[in-house]
């Protein structure tokens, strides 16, 4: 994810765009192989690294978009009556609960340097969601 063009478009758009650059990962890697690289890539990082970049960058986007869709009241699976409803602030709370441990994730991830993501970035992008310190 480019970080000029981190809140470039809506939410949905971003995230439509993450799942693209996931497919096409994913093509690369059935293609090519988890190992294999571009031969043009001076890096030479791998298609499986390239996957778990993308799917972070995803993850990071539905966190978003799960927030915004958050507005319009709490979720529900599909074949749940609707009067078996939680209210939307025990909804919220489990999505900040949900953040949370993703903030962990991410910060254990910084630590041990085994993401290529702007982590701070990230982090406080999550921080700023979940409205958590």
């Amino acid at each position: 994810m480019d970080v000029k063009f981190d809140k470039t478009g809506s939410i949905e758009t971003r995230t439509i765009e993450e799942c693209s650059e996931l497919i096409h990962v994913l093509c690369k890697a059935e293609r090519f192989g988890w190992t294999n690289y571009h031969p043009e890539d001076e890096y030479q990082v791998p298609n499986y690294q390239l996957a778990i970049n993308e799917i972070n960058d995803l993850d990071r986007r539905l966190l978003e978009l799960k927030i915004k869709l958050m507005e319009f009241g709490p979720s529900t699976p599909i074949s749940q009556p609707q009067e078996n409803l939680a209210d939307s602030s025990q909804a919220v709370q489990q999505l900040k609960a949900e953040i949370a441990k993703k903030l962990q994730w991410y910060k254990q991830q910084q630590c041990d340097g085994g993401l290529e993501v702007d982590i701070p970035s990230v982090i406080d992008d999550l921080k700023q969601l979940a409205a958590i310190e």
